[in-house]
């Protein structure tokens, strides 16, 4: 077949203005603003390639992706995060020797973060291990999921990363040594507990904000303002409840006008 025409015959071309002005908007704050997180979230390479390797063996799909394999636990730590408005950034594993290791946090390429997030990686690199037993020796926030890391691939030699882990929280499977968390509770399970534990361990941010299932925020910064962008994604109106703070604004990309708001008592 032919692509479809996107020229004035086409019936949505007449909205084609008001969307890209509601994109250019968004664009506008973006660029103006980077990223305000204090969390690090590693991609768990090494733990979806082998589960890959097993995928293989066990069903002879060669085809299978690393996206296809990525665990559950790295896709619920993301989706939690972003529901609990909690900022973060992604990163590789590949790259974990160009992180500059501090007391109580590190730098990457200029940005700084206090808190590692390591979403189920019992396989990890060499460069991986190594960070961890930096992070450890300098006080450095790291929140574990479902397992600690027990097995380097770069020589296949297994990894004690030498916590003593001690129950913390025993509803959210919270365990504790130190500045380094393990949250057991496994999943798919009861995901609102699994945010909450993720919450309790992470700094609050700001701007307290209450928000419907299937909201998400992250916040952007720059030196005259805090960005909050609030996305809904169910396919019904959400509600969502701010802590008024003073100079708080509420802009609708729609209109590029401020929206209205109601105070409750």
């Amino acid at each position: 077949g032919f692509a479809p025409s996107h020229n004035y015959q086409n019936t949505l071309f007449r909205h084609y203005h008001d969307l890209n002005k509601y994109i250019a908007r968004f664009q506008a704050l973006s660029a103006n603003t980077t990223p305000d997180s204090n969390v690090l979230v590693f991609i768990p390479l090494h733990q979806a390639l082998q589960e890959r390797y097993r995928w293989i063996r066990e069903k002879w799909d060669i085809f299978v992706s690393i996206a296809d394999v990525l665990n559950v636990s790295f896709i619920e730590t993301v989706n939690a995060l972003l529901y609990e408005g909690i900022g973060y950034e992604l990163f590789s594993e590949q790259m974990a020797d160009q992180i500059q290791v501090f007391d109580g946090y590190v730098e990457v390429f200029g940005y700084r973060y206090d808190t590692l997030v390591f979403p189920r990686m019992y396989h990890i690199n060499g460069k991986t291990k190594a960070l961890i037993e930096q992070l450890k020796a300098h006080n450095v926030k790291m929140i574990f999921t479902y397992e600690l890391p027990g097995v380097n691939t770069d020589n296949g030699e297994a990894f004690d990363p030498g916590f003593t882990m001690e129950v913390s929280n025993a509803a959210a499977g919270i365990q504790n040594d130190g500045n380094a968390w393990l949250i057991t509770r496994p999943f798919p399970g009861d995901l609102d507990l699994y945010r909450s534990a993720l919450r309790s361990l992470i700094p609050e941010r700001a701007l307290q904000i209450d928000a419907e299932k299937g909201v998400y925020i992250t916040k952007r910064s720059n030196e005259d303002a805090e960005v909050y962008f609030l996305c809904n994604d169910n396919e019904t109106e959400a509600r969502v409840a701010l802590d008024a703070v003073p100079g708080m604004q509420i802009l609708d990309p729609a209109t590029e006008q401020e929206a209205s708001y109601r105070v409750k008592d």
